[in-house]
């Protein structure tokens, strides 16, 4: 009896062992054949590097007080916190256009004031004067406890010791009225795309920049894509709705890495959980490389992009939340278009991709 017991425990081992054998090499086989289930062509990896690129132009370098800082154009829509609010170019300069004018924000007496201030020690309120574009600051324990949080033409921080980061010269940046929306940037890529095969979209849709607006992903100049991991390319736009208005937030795909299991997407807004990267941005959609067909609304699909305030103590209707939740949950959910002005420039070059 304990002759056959053994035997039957011997087999059974040897079963579960060639199970988990077959299982392991089943995923290695599914994921291997996830990896070719589209070869990606050298145009689309050249796109992905030029998406990248253009991505980095809104970022930069600055030596400010000694600290070496690293700088995003701000976010900036029209009329965001109060109507009459305004962006220099609209909210639509490109970063050749903004740098310049940046540059020479940070080398003036009222930032060099305002670092000095932020590096005052003791405990401060920044109240930032939109309407105005100018900075106060509040020292009195009083009148900092009695100042409400949340009002949108007169946001605030609150400074617990000297000292800045580029928080603060976001903030300083956005107050003078520098900023690019969401469709400004998404536009400036795909024009910058456009440029390297020699047509300006400026030129093709035949308007000034600053009229440029979301409503360019309208039916008829673009292509809705089935939103479907091996479906994607560089270059797509995901569209996503707030709860008042359709379609009212861009942002585009610069990659798809089916061996990693990893979209990058580049879009920019201040709602994001580590205020550091308010403006443009990178966030990321991750899936099992085994199932390359899966949607990007599944639930099993994971987007990195969590929300967050944009100042100190602002009421946020997002809160909680992330990019997967305002795709597939608000107004019934977003999803993936292809500008026809750029599919058909690269469609002549590869009509693989």
């Amino acid at each position: 009896m304990r002759r056959v017991l053994l035997l039957c425990s011997v087999i059974l081992g040897f079963l579960f062992v060639s199970s988990a054998m077959i299982s392991t090499e089943l995923n290695e086989v599914m994921k291997t054949e996830a990896q070719a289930f589209r070869i990606k062509t050298e145009e689309e990896l050249q796109l992905e590097r030029n998406i990248e690129e253009a991505f980095q132009s809104y970022l930069k370098e600055f030596t400010i007080g000694g600290k070496e800082l690293l700088i995003r154009i701000p976010f900036g829509m029209q009329g965001e916190r109060f109507p009459e609010q305004q962006f220099i170019k609209g909210g639509k300069g490109t970063p050749e256009e903004l740098w310049p004018i940046i540059q020479q924000e940070l080398a003036s007496e009222k930032f060099a004031e305002y670092i000095g201030m932020l590096s005052l020690p003791g405990r401060k309120l920044v109240l930032f004067d939109l309407p105005e574009r100018s900075i106060e600051f509040i020292f009195d324990p009083e009148t900092i406890d009695s100042i409400p949080c949340g009002d949108k033409a007169y946001p605030i921080e609150i400074k617990q010791a000297a000292g800045f980061c580029e928080i603060d010269v976001y903030n300083y940046l956005y107050t003078m009225g520098i900023g690019v929306d969401c469709s400004g940037f998404t536009f400036n890529i795909l024009r910058s795309l456009g440029l390297l095969y020699g047509v300006d979209l400026v030129d093709k849709f035949d308007m000034e920049p600053i009229y440029i607006g979301n409503w360019i992903f309208n039916p008829w100049n673009v292509q809705i894509v089935e939103d479907r991991i091996a479906n994607l390319r560089p270059g797509d736009i995901i569209q996503f709705h707030s709860w008042t208005r359709e379609f009212d937030h861009s942002a585009i795909i610069g990659s798809i890495d089916f061996e990693k299991g990893e979209i990058v997407y580049y879009q920019t807004t201040d709602w994001i959980a580590d205020r550091k990267e308010r403006g443009p941005h990178a966030s990321r959609i991750l899936f099992d490389p085994a199932y390359p067909e899966r949607r990007i609304s599944d639930p099993d699909i994971v987007w990195d992009k969590r929300f967050g305030e944009a100042f100190v103590g602002e009421p946020y209707i997002y809160a909680d939340t992330g990019d997967w939740y305002r795709y597939t949950i608000i107004r019934g959910g977003g999803r993936v278009v292809r500008l026809n002005a750029i599919t058909n420039l690269i469609g002549v070059r590869e009509p693989a991709f």
